[in-house]
């Protein structure tokens, strides 16, 4: 709140209350307290740089609110760091968590009207300043760890101090952070004085709360090569880490034997590794180790519940406890005796030309590394060698785009600051031009942004939001998603999108525990109801849960946890889904979006009708992200894909075994040295691939077929003794190109081979230049970063799979395209494909966004009047969420139900066309992915749409129809 004068109005809250005598703990902060409280009480923004563990996150907004309970005076104080911090305070001053001390998390939230201190994420807070447009909720404000420059924090900053300079000038602003430079900010952060601007204050925290013995791993042995080229475990540093461990019962004993305290006491040993791989290989290397006592145990984001109970368990007496874990324990497990660290990390980065994320493993900052002797003295060993450790690990990891600018885009739009180029060029790290408009023109092709005058002059970095914009802006969920519960709404399955939406959004709630994935697999595989779909399986593992729960099944957190164990899902995450849903239930009823409460049971052709319709509302939602199944694998020998499993080379030797294991099958065949099991189909199940063929490949890739077989040398023995040898053929040469023996290609392949070995292979530490030949390999030296492919597949996740309906990829890339151009034949009397995209540039005459454009090549005969059937379904969706400014808000429940029955039945007809549509063979177009082809027909019915005040910014525009001659 504020008074006149601009200044934060407390008056109405109380002071915090009377403390109690509270000695604070001896940390480095402490000495320092009067001057720090004297520093932010006399400047806008200070600096507070000091090592991990000086206490700056827990005490320093502990001397604020002491000073100002002293003072009677009134003050509202914000920390961003999570929950933990808040309990481990109210725990330290004696009061109730929620009460002086509070927190807010994500949907959790455990504060009053009498909280002074509420702990919060980082974007907790900056959606309040979004929403609110000002700092003055609060009087201090502390941003931590903004050493981590993640784009989310970048942003806050760039809001704090657009506000702190506009309409929020008498708020407190403390910044810490734990790096060594601190100038950046301080420079960010400086006030004109004089006509020059003067850096924000400086302060540094002096001292380490305790001693860290560190090891490296040259003080470990130095005949083990460290290669730096590139991050990564290599056997011979997996070795190490285990030998290291074996050593710790040898340095105890030999403390004993001196009699000496045990300074190498490690009963507790945490190691540090970059994912699920590398712990599995180190899970493997020590269970190998059959004469130490050791407890090995996972630690990972996809473990269970019970699982990560067990790393809080006090060991076993003359046990050592091993626990394997990512960077999820770097600030929640703190181990007192030994950390074994590789100084690796995966990291979520985005492809600046596509915009998609992935996890690529590279070196962590030393600011990750230094979790070790946070609360007690520890030890440290790092394998990476002491030089390596100084001069090639970085501070801090600056990402320059870790994820995409499109939660940020829209958050600029509802700042309503003007244009996004101009707002975000003041940031602390301003985005690239490029990538701002690679932005807008997604938000444009998702409908968040109007389409307006695609392409042209301003446009292409900005455009208006549209009432689906400002949803996807206040709901916590991927923009994806948030289109998806929009269109669950519109096609009336707004609870499976919600479920679907929250289950998507955090850590999937089916286990996959580390000794048995395959039953993981299999409860999975049966949620998803024959439908090969994860979205879907979620939907109905999480209704038959809460179904159960209503029934009183699970009444005892007991048979509860036991149906989860049943059914291979982890209870404390399908209840955080639980949560997620109720929150965006409640968000989406803000909008007029409601859940059927009670609906009437349906029959079986109403739920294979629900069924389609949401998995066409999962592809609209996800649009252009469609893949087609590939061809038949040629190593089944023409079998079926999906009712057959292939077997390994001479499998023949093990036909009595192989029918014990597989059991009841339809048949098993061999073709050669090959083998082939062949399941059997139920009339039931539909065309789809088999439960079995899926569990079967899962199982080989985790527990192959244990086989008795003898050892391979007495084989050779016994054979080599009854065996007359003759000279060995090669019966065939597997895979070889060929090409036309015409004049026109040996002429081809003569200037393709001149052409190549006429030039000059040159060292790569020459410039680079498209089309270079290197000499390979590339050595360490070189002083250029060389990306060389090291596959040619894409890992999908979370998938569905599409029902087998003729037309079905035309019509679904063409409903839910922003533009598309048709194609006809040379006489103007078909459809032969359609371009789908985001239209061209008319000044320029080039694709807007080429990557995402979709060349058609129709095998279904298509007509006019499906294409006018399309525009119809998008002028009833239109109806239903994006007539008025307000979208659906000013719509009763009659007509919303009305609106939404007329978009069901129009989406169901134009799929399910009757007479079904002919088969076509496919044309493709002479000129792929070139728009404007069409502007010489003379006949082109176009569709106009007046972007008033009651159809500004529709989610979908009406695509021009293309006359045949009749």
């Amino acid at each position: 709140m504020r008074n006149k004068t601009g200044k934060p109005d407390f008056s109405a809250s109380a002071p915090p209350p009377p403390l109690a005598s509270y000695d604070y703990p001896s940390l480095p902060i402490t000495k320092n307290r009067q001057e720090l409280i004297s520093l932010i009480e006399n400047n806008s923004v200070v600096i507070i740089r000091g090592a991990t563990g000086s206490g700056k996150t827990t005490q320093l907004p502990q001397f604020i609110l002491d000073y100002y309970s002293e003072k009677n005076a009134p003050c509202n104080l914000v920390v961003t760091q999570p929950r933990s911090i808040a309990r481990w305070v109210a725990r330290e001053r004696k009061c109730t968590l929620g009460s002086l001390v509070g927190y807010q998390v994500g949907l959790e939230k455990m504060a009053t009207e009498h909280t002074r201190l509420i702990y919060m994420t980082t974007g907790v807070l900056l959606q309040k300043l979004v929403g609110t447009k000002s700092l003055t909720e609060y009087s201090h404000i502390f941003i931590d760890e903004v050493h981590e420059r993640t784009e989310e924090l970048d942003f806050l900053l760039l809001v704090v101090r657009k506000l702190l300079h506009s309409n929020s000038r008498y708020i407190k602003v403390i910044l810490m952070s734990a790096t060594i430079n601190c100038s950046e900010f301080a420079e960010y952060f400086g006030t004109p004085i004089c006509s020059q601007m003067n850096p924000a204050y400086v302060f540094e925290v002096e001292g380490a709360p305790y001693a860290i013995e560190e090891f490296y791993l040259d003080d470990l042995c130095s005949l083990i090569p460290h290669r730096v080229d590139e991050p990564y475990i290599t056997v011979e540093m997996y070795n190490v880490a285990v030998s290291l461990i074996q050593s710790f019962d040898e340095l105890e004993a030999k403390d004993q034997r001196l009699g000496f305290k045990q300074q190498y006491s490690s009963s507790y040993v945490l190691v540090f590794l970059p994912g699920l791989g590398e712990i599995h290989y180190m899970q493997e290397a020590l269970s190998k180790l059959v004469r130490k006592r050791l407890q090995v145990y996972p630690l990972y984001s996809s473990v269970t519940l019970e699982e990560q109970n067990g790393v809080f368990l006090v060991p076993v007496p003359g046990y050592r406890k091993i626990i394997l874990s990512t960077n999820i324990a770097e600030s929640s497990v703190t181990v007192p005796d030994g950390l074994i660290d590789f100084c690796l990390a995966r990291h979520m980065v985005c492809d600046k030309e596509t915009s998609y994320q992935s996890l690529r493993l590279t070196w962590a900052s030393k600011t990750n590394c230094n979790q070790a002797g946070r609360v007690s003295k520890g030890y440290c060993y790092r394998l990476v060698t002491k030089e390596f450790w100084s001069n090639e690990i970085p501070d801090y990891v600056v990402p320059e785009l870790r994820a995409p600018l499109a939660n940020i885009m829209l958050k600029v739009k509802l700042l309503d600051m003007g244009d996004p180029r101009s707002l975000l060029s003041t940031a602390l790290s301003p985005p690239n031009l490029n990538d701002i408009e690679r932005t807008v023109l997604q938000h444009k092709e998702m409908g968040a942004l109007s389409l307006g005058n695609n392409g042209q002059g301003q446009k292409r970095f900005d455009g208006e939001l549209t009432f689906l914009g400002r949803m996807l802006a206040n709901l916590p969920v991927d923009l994806h998603l948030g289109k998806m519960i929009v269109l669950g709404h519109v096609f009336g399955c707004l609870e499976e999108c919600l479920i679907i939406a929250a289950s998507l959004s955090l850590k999937s709630f089916f286990a996959m525990p580390s000794l048995q994935q395959l039953a993981g697999y299999r409860s999975k595989l049966s949620f998803a109801h024959g439908v090969r779909s994860d979205s879907i399986a979620f939907v109905n593992a999480f209704k038959a849960w809460h179904t159960s729960r209503n029934k009183g099944e699970l009444r005892h957190p007991k048979d509860e946890l036991e149906w989860g164990k049943e059914n291979c899902i982890q209870i404390k995450r399908i209840r955080e889904v639980a949560e997620l849903y109720e929150d965006l239930k409640k968000r989406t009823s803000q909008f007029n979006m409601h859940v059927i409460e009670n609906p009437l049971p349906m029959d079986y052709s109403s739920l294979h009708k629900q069924r389609f319709i949401l998995q066409v509302v999962i592809a609209g939602a996800y649009y252009p992200n469609y893949f087609a199944q590939g061809e038949m694998d040629e190593d089944l020998s023409g079998h079926d894909p999906k009712t057959t499993v292939n077997l390994p080379p001479y499998s023949f030797l093990y036909y009595k075994q192989l029918q014990s294991l597989c059991g009841q099958v339809k048949s098993i065949a061999f073709d050669g040295s090959r083998g082939h099991v062949e399941f059997s189909r139920m009339t039931t199940r539909g065309s789809g691939v088999l439960p079995e063929v899926s569990l079967a490949l899962l199982a080989h890739q985790r527990h192959p077929l244990d086989l008795f077989v003898h050892p391979s040398d007495e084989v050779e023995s016994h054979a080599g003794s009854r065996t007359i040898c003759h000279m060995r053929y090669v019966v065939e040469v597997g895979h070889f190109w060929g090409f036309q023996a015409g004049e026109a290609s040996m002429e081809k392949q003569r200037y393709l081979t001149a052409e190549i070995n006429s030039r000059e292979l040159c060292p790569v530490p020459v410039s680079l230049y498209p089309n270079l030949l290197c000499l390979a390999p590339f050595s360490e030296g070189d002083e250029q970063d060389v990306c060389a492919a090291l596959g040619a597949c894409i890992l999908l996740k979370e998938t569905t799979l599409m029902p087998h309906i003729h037309g079905l990829p035309a019509l679904i890339t063409m409903l839910f395209s922003p533009v598309i151009e048709l194609r006809t034949n040379e006489e103007r009397t078909s459809y032969t494909g359609a371009l789908c995209g985001l239209g061209w540039n008319v000044q320029s005459h080039e694709a807007v966004l080429p990557e995402h454009d979709t060349e058609l090549a129709f095998d279904v005969k298509f007509g006019v009047e499906d294409i006018t059937e399309i525009n119809a379904l998008c002028g009833a969706i239109n109806r239903l969420v994006c007539e008025g400014p307000n979208g659906p808000l000013h719509l009763g429940p009659d007509r919303i139900n009305s609106l939404q029955e007329d978009c069901r039945e129009r989406l169901v007809r134009l799929f399910t066309k009757s007479p079904p549509r002919e088969d076509l063979v496919p044309v493709y177009y002479e000129e792929p992915n070139k728009w404007n082809q069409v502007w010489w027909i003379p006949v082109k019915m176009e569709i106009v749409q007046k972007e008033d005040g009651k159809n500004k910014g529709v989610l979908f525009q009406l695509h021009p129809v293309t006359l045949l001659n009749m």
